[in-house]
């Protein structure tokens, strides 16, 4: 047993080796996405911030990005955003690269195929069809904070705690509603009908899913935001 927890735990700062190395060759910081969001970011750490232009001007209430600049702007009240930015980035990576191996722990309890993955997973990019390129963080993004939360949702989903799993893609529907709901909707239903062709019964299926209303719970702030916020123009100024 101690040589087993040896082992992982060896294998675990393998891991964290390699969240560090992929951030440290792969990151940038203003460019992409940050166009975007930086201006959202620094409008909510001053209400001064670029007062004339009307990109920030139309996302200084709510927008998609709402929680997830004001989740930044706290952190940023005593930190530079750029050093935020890297030290998230740089977590980010580092539980992406623990959580891959940890399930593939869970799946298949190998370890030499876990480190493969791993090394797989924080170093080669894929095709890019629609998706990321990579699964990996290179800068700071929404996507970037809450995909580690979507990793751990799926290791509860293996290990069948299925209230951890609901609670962690609602955290981070806060953040990145589609990314939070879409995955939520996904285990959920994955569940019910992995649990259906086993058991063959409707009552399984009906208490399962009561779980959808911890997702919708979830996703209210965003929901109420939205709609409260909705605004509408004349087809003909559109």
């Amino acid at each position: 047993m101690k040589q087993f927890e040896s082992h992982h735990r060896y294998f675990i700062w393998v891991c964290i080796f390699l969240g560090v190395i992929t951030t440290l060759f792969n990151y940038s910081f203003g460019d992409n996405d940050h166009i975007e969001q930086l201006p959202i970011i620094y409008r909510t750490l001053d209400p001064n911030y670029l007062t004339n232009d009307f990109f920030v001007n139309s996302t200084s209430g709510y927008s998609p990005r709402y929680y997830y600049a004001q989740f930044v702007a706290f952190f940023g009240s005593f930190l530079s955003i750029p050093v935020l930015f890297f030290i998230g980035t740089l977590l980010s990576n580092i539980a992406i690269s623990i959580l891959t191996f940890q399930n593939v722990m869970l799946l298949v309890k190998h370890y030499r195929t876990a480190m493969i993955t791993v090394l797989a997973v924080m170093i080669f990019p894929t095709l890019h069809l629609g998706g990321d390129l990579v699964l990996y963080g290179s800068m700071f993004t929404p996507t970037t904070l809450v995909f580690p939360l979507i990793l751990l949702a799926f290791y509860f989903f293996l290990k069948k705690q299925m209230w951890l799993c609901f609670i962690a893609t609602g955290v981070a529907s806060l953040f990145h509603i589609l990314i939070g709901l879409e995955y939520g909707m996904l285990f959920l239903f994955t569940w019910i009908l992995t649990d259906f062709l086993k058991q063959k019964s409707i009552g399984s299926i009906v208490k399962k899913l009561l779980y959808l209303l911890l997702i919708l719970v979830f996703a209210l702030p965003n929901l109420i935001s939205y709609f409260q916020s909705k605004t509408t123009i004349d087809s003909t100024l559109f």
